[in-house]
């Protein structure tokens, strides 16, 4: 190959700031970034759903052990008792 050929052939190679190695790495960050964060999300909903669950639970209980299945008569602190005693014990929420 001729001094000229082997100009033109580097001529039409395109030109990259980055080496290759470095795009690499750039598009494996990008992809972790994106497991992460599909991770939390799914995490974060696993965890409302327990959440919605557990209250769906308690407030069942209270109302088949407690109420038994009436409305509590006004004036009545069982929501009140029973907040102080699980807050004291788990902390508030």
């Amino acid at each position: 190959m001729t001094r000229k050929a082997r100009q033109h052939d580097t001529a039409l190679q395109p030109i990259s700031d980055t080496h290759p190695l470095e795009q690499d790495i750039s598009f494996l960050l990008s992809d972790l970034r994106d497991l992460i964060r599909t991770a939390k999300g799914r995490a974060a909903t696993a965890v409302n759903v327990e959440l919605v669950l557990l209250y769906w639970h308690i407030g069942n209980r209270i109302g088949r052990d407690i109420l038994k299945e009436e409305r509590a008569p006004y004036g009545k602190r069982i929501l009140s008792t029973l907040s102080k005693e699980l807050i004291a014990e788990y902390g508030p929420g």
